[in-house]
C-alpha cells in the first residue's frame, strides 16, 4: 500500500503540473492574441496620417512595434476594389519561434507594397502618390530589408535621397555598400550604368531616361529572374513599389488601383457630360474612354505588361493635355 500511495501521489502531481503548464501556455497564448490584435490594428491606424496628407510627392516614416514580430502581407484583387490583409505573429516567449496563429486585419482603403513577410520591431515606410494623370491614391511602400542603390540616376535619387531611411544606401562603389550595410543587402543597379554581375535587382527604363515605364528584374535564389513592369506619371512611386515588393503583391495591388482608376473615370465621364451639355465645355469623351478601357483590361485580365504600360502612360498624357487646355477642368 505505501508503494501504491507513492505512485498515486506522483501521478496526481504530474497531472496537476501538466494542467498548470497547459493553463499558463493557454493564458499566454490568449494574451499574445490580444496584443497582436491591438498591434495590427495600430499599424493600420498609424498609417492614416501619412495617407491623408494632400499634394505631397513623398513622405517617409518609421512605425515602432513594442516587440519582435512577423507581419504577413496578402493581397486580394477580387471584389469592387479588393483588399490587403495584414497578419501579425509575435515571437513566442515560451516556444522561441513565431506563433502559428495571428490576428488578421482586412484593409480595403490602402495599397500596401512589400514582401509577403516582414520581420522586426521597426517598419520603415515611404508614401508616394500614384498619379495617372490625376492622383488615384497613395502607395504605402514598406522597406523589408537593406538595399544598396548602385550608381543611381539623379532623377530617381532625388525621389528618396532626402528620406534618410536606414535601410536604403546610395553608392558609387560596391565597397561602399559593404562598409555601410555589411554583407546582407540587396544590390539594385540600373541598365546601362555598369550593373555588377552579382546584382539582385536590375531596373530598365524604356522611356528615354524619364523612368516613366520600364521593367524591374529580380534574381531569385535559384537564379531565375522574375520581371515586373512599371508605369509612373510625375512621381516614380510605382518603380519603387516594384523594387521593394514580391511579385504577386505588386501585381495584385496594381489591379486594385486600376479598378479604382476606372471608377474615378466613370465619375469624371458623368461630370464632363453635364459640363459639355449645359456649360458648353469641351467633351473629353475619347480621352476618358481610352484610359478607362486600358484600366479595365489591366484590372480584369492581363495585368501590367510592357505594352499596356506604355499605352496607359500615353493615354494619361493625352488626357492631361486636354485638361490643361480646357476652360472646364476635369480635375
Amino acid at each position: 500500500m505505501p508503494v501504491f500511495g507513492w505512485i498515486f501521489a506522483i501521478i496526481i502531481g504530474a497531472v496537476i503540473l501538466f494542467l498548470a503548464i497547459y493553463g499558463t501556455v493557454r493564458f499566454l497564448g490568449t494574451e499574445h492574441t490580444a496584443q497582436d490584435t491591438e498591434l495590427v490594428n495600430l499599424i493600420d491606424v498609424l498609417l492614416n496620417p501619412y495617407t491623408s496628407i494632400e499634394d505631397v510627392n513623398s513622405i517617409s516614416g518609421t512605425i515602432s512595434i513594442s516587440k519582435d514580430s512577423y507581419i504577413e502581407l496578402e493581397c486580394d484583387s477580387h471584389g469592387d476594389f479588393g483588399k490587403n490583409t495584414l497578419t501579425l505573429k509575435s515571437k513566442s516567449e515560451l516556444k522561441g519561434a513565431r506563433e502559428t496563429k495571428g490576428y488578421s486585419n482586412y484593409i480595403y482603403n490602402k495599397y500596401i507594397y512589400s514582401k509577403k513577410e516582414i520581420e522586426g520591431k521597426e517598419i520603415e515606410i515611404i508614401i508616394k502618390p500614384f498619379k495617372i494623370p490625376f492622383e488615384v491614391d497613395k502607395l504605402i511602400i514598406i522597406i523589408p530589408e537593406k538595399y544598396c542603390f548602385y550608381k543611381t540616376p539623379v532623377i530617381l535619387k532625388k525621389e528618396i535621397s532626402e528620406e534618410q531611411l536606414s535601410k536604403i544606401f546610395f553608392a558609387e562603389k560596391i565597397g561602399d555598400c559593404q562598409r555601410e550595410l555589411g554583407q546582407d543587402f540587396k544590390l539594385v543597379c540600373f541598365e546601362g550604368r555598369e550593373c555588377p554581375s552579382k546584382w539582385n535587382i536590375k531596373v530598365t527604363d524604356k522611356s528615354y531616361g524619364d523612368y516613366d515605364y520600364g521593367a524591374v528584374e529580380k534574381k531569385k535564389e535559384n537564379n531565375q529572374v522574375e520581371t515586373l513592369n512599371y508605369v509612373n506619371y510625375e512621381s516614380k512611386g510605382m518603380l519603387f513599389a516594384a523594387i521593394f515588393s514580391d511579385e504577386d503583391i505588386y501585381e495584385c495591388n496594381f489591379k486594385r488601383l486600376m479598378k479604382r482608376l476606372k471608377s474615378v473615370l466613370e465619375i469624371y465621364e458623368k461630370k464632363n457630360s453635364v459640363d459639355s451639355q449645359f456649360g458648353g465645355c469641351y467633351p473629353f469623351t475619347d480621352g476618358l474612354r481610352s484610359l478607362k478601357n486600358i484600366a479595365d483590361e489591366i484590372a480584369s485580365s492581363t495585368g501590367l505588361t510592357e505594352s499596356n504600360a506604355r499605352e496607359l502612360h500615353e493615354a494619361a498624357s493625352s488626357l492631361e493635355s486636354q485638361n490643361d487646355y480646357s476652360d472646364c477642368k476635369l480635375y
